[in-house]
């Protein structure tokens, strides 16, 4: 009996982190909208990080987290234009409060699923 070589002819699969949208988009943005503090940064950082960090405070997730979103940016130009939407949102309203611009945020999310496929 011969046996098969594996072949994947899936073109679209990934063996990247899934990671939820709202949280990517906090990484890029570094502006905290949907989570509560840094939780949307630890997550992107666990995922993608393939140690465990020595400084796990709120500065060393921060630090993880501002190396990934450009990472991020760099390699998803989609990512990108839809964080600089963001930034817009942001810099039109500085004093908007964390409800409104999870609601103003929310169609950019929708269009990205509920979850992102990374591979840095």
């Amino acid at each position: 009996m011969k046996i098969q070589p594996l072949q994947n002819t899936n073109p679209n699969t990934s063996f990247g982190a899934k990671i939820s949208t709202p949280s990517v988009f906090e990484v890029t943005s570094m502006k905290i909208f949907h989570n509560d503090g840094v939780e949307g940064f630890k997550e992107v950082t666990k995922a993608l990080l393939d140690k465990p960090i020595k400084a796990t405070g709120a500065k060393g997730y921060k630090y993880y987290a501002n190396i990934f979103g450009k990472q991020i940016m760099e390699k998803y130009p989609e990512i990108a234009k839809a964080t600089e939407d963001i930034k817009n949102i942001v810099a039109q309203n500085p004093l908007i409060s964390k409800l409104e611009l999870e609601h103003r945020i929310n169609p950019i999310i929708k269009k990205f699923g509920p979850t992102i496929d990374i591979n840095l």
